[in-house]
């Protein structure tokens, strides 16, 4: 076990493999879905089949390929996503809005080739793929609610995602499935392909957030330089504001 897992009780569920390891069942999947839809009584979810990093190709101008991380796929068939997303990007709302329409398409050419659908009468041809088409979107950061303020399922399922890679006592609410999916992310029971899978993720986290703060420093270092040749800022006004040296604002 390297350092970055010492010490740790369960792997960080915001990350690829341990997020994936954490819905590795039928079980969860559905306790999760059902929650966050609001399904009760006979519009639950009763049996469903899964797949992780599906790939959906569409044939565009240019063929087009679409990887979703969790992809399902209900007894009544509904096609659903789930994916996590670490980090906040300018084209997220467009990648989101892309992997729904794939679906939506996908629902429409399996619907146009059952059986069911050909054995209409003509004129019954043109009919939705499903009467609701929703985005769910959930952000951990605002989820704050202690582990005692916690009242339902989907509270539940937050709780865990938001604090299994930091804390060491994450309860289960009495929660069965719940249960189960912790066990799967336990550190000690990881096997090593889990946690080299676990720890790359990491160390691209680690790498992107290098490559951001040190972009961030050049773009401000570049725009003080800019203040101070044109007189705007004195040398002084940019250390005191910044803590930069002035050897780093390129001055002695």
């Amino acid at each position: 076990m390297t350092k970055k897992f010492q010490g740790k009780t369960y792997l960080d569920p915001k990350y690829d493999p341990a997020f994936k390891e954490l819905f590795d069942s039928e079980d969860a999947i559905k306790d999760f879905l059902n929650d966050i839809l609001w399904l009760a009584d006979d519009d639950k979810i009763k049996n469903l089949s899964f797949a992780f990093d599906k790939t959906l190709r569409f044939r565009t101008p240019k063929n087009k390929k679409i990887v979703l991380d969790v992809f399902i796929t209900t007894d009544s068939g509904r096609f659903f996503n789930i994916e996590m997303q670490k980090w906040k990007h300018d084209f997220f709302i467009d990648r989101t809005v892309l992997y729904n329409a794939a679906l939506v398409i996908k629902g429409k050419i399996e619907m146009d080739n059952s059986a069911d659908f050909k054995s209409l009468p003509e004129d019954t041809h043109i009919k939705p793929v499903f009467s609701k088409n929703k985005y769910i979107m959930i952000s951990l950061p605002n989820f704050k609610k202690s582990k005692e303020e916690v009242s339902s399922r989907l509270d539940s399922w937050l709780y865990l995602l938001n604090h299994a890679g930091a804390d060491n006592d994450v309860p289960d609410f009495g929660n069965r499935i719940i249960r189960d999916a912790l066990e799967r992310i336990r550190v000690d029971k990881a096997g090593n392909d889990l946690l080299a899978r676990q720890e790359k993720a990491m160390k691209r986290d680690e790498e992107y957030k290098t490559r951001l703060a040190s972009a961030v420093v050049k773009a401000k270092l570049e725009l003080l330089g800019n203040l101070i040749a044109a007189g705007k800022i004195t040398v002084d006004d940019a250390v005191k504001a910044t803590g930069y040296p002035k050897e780093l604002l390129g001055v002695k």
